[in-house]
């Protein structure tokens, strides 16, 4: 196992997830030293090339509109060379991110971009379609490659609703050396806990759950964010989120 602290924060609540994720025993979870409230948990992904991590989708109800999914292994190699290579090509274009977000850097990917190219070509729609909505398309909202380096952080939040209809964020995790989790609370006030791993998507309905990522103390995470959307009729926050991105500087 890794330096990272497994015992930190690695255990996930049970409540509506996937059938294969294991119980573990009833423990508190302790930040800082200091105990929260006890509740049951689920060990999703903990230390660098865990030995099994599941997906997750939450709710897992059929017929439910996904709040929330994780999905391991996404792309095939020669996708994922696709996306390091327009990470590399982009990383020197990285600014400080003013935003909600905490010393995390963001760069615009471009419409003439490899990586654009894949994540809203037809292949890559039908398959998000069948993660998501069936009438889910690619919004209109820049593409961001974002690096979070030691020290960078996103407090507890829930998406802005940047359109009429809720627009489902998507996370792609290029590299992850960080001991950083995402974590999210889901509708009974118990919160789950992910690594994401190199290769991995998040998925989380904009309104929908509240989440954070935690803060960066060892290594670097770099990902790529896009939006699919149901609607392209824009609410006022569009315009608001669009203005305070630094590659908009």
């Amino acid at each position: 196992m890794s330096s990272m602290n497994c015992n930190h924060m690695c255990f996930s609540a049970i409540s509506g997830l996937h059938p294969n994720l294991r119980l573990a025993k009833q423990k508190y979870r302790v930040e800082g030293g200091a105990k929260l409230k006890k509740s049951t948990h689920v060990r999703v992904s903990c230390a660098r090339g865990p030995e099994e991590v599941p997906s997750l989708r939450y709710p897992q109800e059929l017929g439910s509109s996904p709040l929330f999914i994780y999905e391991n292994d996404f792309l095939p190699s020669g996708d994922r060379d696709t996306m390091l290579q327009a990470l590399k090509k982009l990383t020197p274009k990285l600014k400080k991110d003013h935003s909600f977000a905490t010393k995390r850097k963001s760069a615009l990917v471009p419409v003439t971009s490899p990586a654009y190219a894949l994540w809203t070509g037809k292949q890559m729609r039908e398959r998000l379609q069948a993660l998501t909505q069936p009438e889910a398309v690619p919004g209109d909202f820049p593409m961001e490659i974002r690096l979070y380096p030691l020290g960078a952080s996103m407090d507890w939040h829930v998406d802005d609703l940047m359109y009429q209809e809720p627009q489902y964020e998507l996370v792609y995790t290029l590299d992850n050396t960080s001991d950083s989790y995402t974590e999210f609370e889901d509708s009974s006030g118990r919160v789950h806990s992910i690594w994401a791993q190199p290769n991995s998507l998040l998925v989380i309905r904009a309104a929908g759950v509240r989440h954070r990522v935690t803060t960066v103390s060892e290594g670097e995470r770099s990902i790529i964010k896009f939006l699919y959307t149901t609607s392209y009729d824009k609410t006022e926050l569009y315009s608001q989120v669009l203005d305070s991105a630094p590659w908009r500087r």
